[in-house]
């Protein structure tokens, strides 16, 4: 599984590829900025994400911006895979929630992300093997 963690606070994105890292590589993007670079990238070397983990609250463009890009992007390609997002945020209101849903999340997690919550996320989203 390729893995991409974007969270503007170190330690949230580190312990987040801590986590992923035995599922298989990970990338790391401190904003929306270098999260969008990254998936160009990948798109413009053939391939695309498994997993995209993005934090909702970043400087200069937000996660839910991101999400957004990133579906009209898939979109265009039509016949393409698609990555799978969760959204992750320190905050659970639902309108969070909500907003990450409409612009076609795959799901959300609170921060900090215990590794127990993640395992059975994944597991449910069919992305690793139990």
């Amino acid at each position: 599984m390729r893995s991409l963690v974007v969270d503007d606070d170190f330690i949230c994105r580190s312990t987040l590829l801590a986590q992923l890292l035995p599922f298989g590589s990970c990338d790391a993007a401190a904003d929306g900025i270098e999260a969008l670079l990254a998936i160009s990238r990948a798109h413009e070397a053939g391939w695309i994400y498994d997993l995209i983990c993005l934090d909702i609250d970043m400087p200069n463009i937000s996660g839910h911006e991101v999400l957004r890009s990133l579906r009209l992007q898939e979109e265009r390609r039509r016949d393409g895979p698609r990555a799978t997002v969760i959204m992750t945020s320190s905050h659970s209101e639902s309108n969070q929630v909500k907003s990450a849903f409409v612009n076609h999340a795959d799901g959300f997690l609170v921060k900090p992300v215990r590794s127990e919550i993640l395992r059975t996320r994944l597991l449910t989203l069919g992305l690793i093997a139990s």
